[in-house]
């Protein structure tokens, strides 16, 4: 962002994935960019952004009050959701302990999963788990949506016994399986955008074999 007062040097305030957490002026998981408006102040702000994906960019401007109580309730909606994912993903454990059950394993981490690519996307695993090395953001989300393709398909497969019940939706399952395993390998090795749109084809095809799949 550069912020432009006239008879003074531009203002240039950096952030983003690419960049080491401690860098940012403002310590939150979002881009924040702290601007103070003077009244009767002439200012001018430029956005400018790269991506090497998808991005919105809801350009927002907030006062301090109601920013704080925006990002409260928003953060209170994203923390219940992570705490039911990882007490559905707690008790499915203890059962999968109790009677060793694949299925049960599986929608662990499933939920995991879910968890991670969230926690991902909101920026919670940078701040708390890698600041300092903005390189792991891009491969974990790819990582994670595999996860929710991988999963899901073991899953559906072991919880059915697709085996049996439909050998040939069972053996395309496994194959989409298998080709989540390389998009989570190749996450590590080649290019973001490549690995992230091939996921996401591969979640919509899991998605379509999954409705398939409940009419066994």
């Amino acid at each position: 962002l550069y912020i432009v007062r006239p008879g003074q040097s531009p203002q240039l305030i950096e952030v983003g994935d690419r960049l080491p957490y401690q860098q940012r002026l403002v310590d939150h998981p979002s881009f924040l960019f702290p601007f103070e408006a003077v009244p009767g102040e002439d200012a001018s702000l430029y956005l400018r952004v790269a991506t090497s994906s998808s991005l919105q960019i809801p350009f927002t401007l907030w006062r301090g009050e109601a920013f704080i109580q925006k990002d409260y309730e928003r953060t209170v909606g994203i923390s219940i959701f992570i705490g039911i994912m990882l007490v559905m993903a707690a008790y499915n454990f203890l059962l999968f302990i109790s009677v060793r059950e694949a299925s049960y394993f599986y929608y662990v981490m499933y939920a995991l999963s879910m968890v991670g690519l969230t926690a991902g996307i909101e920026g919670i695993t940078f701040k708390f788990l890698w600041p300092g090395q903005p390189a792991w953001n891009d491969p974990f989300l790819v990582l994670a949506l595999s996860g929710l393709v991988l999963f899901p398909c073991l899953f559906i497969r072991s919880f059915l016994n697709m085996s049996k019940a439909r050998p040939q939706l069972s053996w395309l399952l496994l194959l989409l399986a298998g080709l989540s395993i390389l998009t989570a390998v190749g996450s590590f090795v080649l290019d973001y955008r490549l690995m992230m749109v091939t996921t996401m084809l591969l979640t919509m095809v899991s998605m379509l074999l999954t409705l398939i799949s409940g009419d066994v």
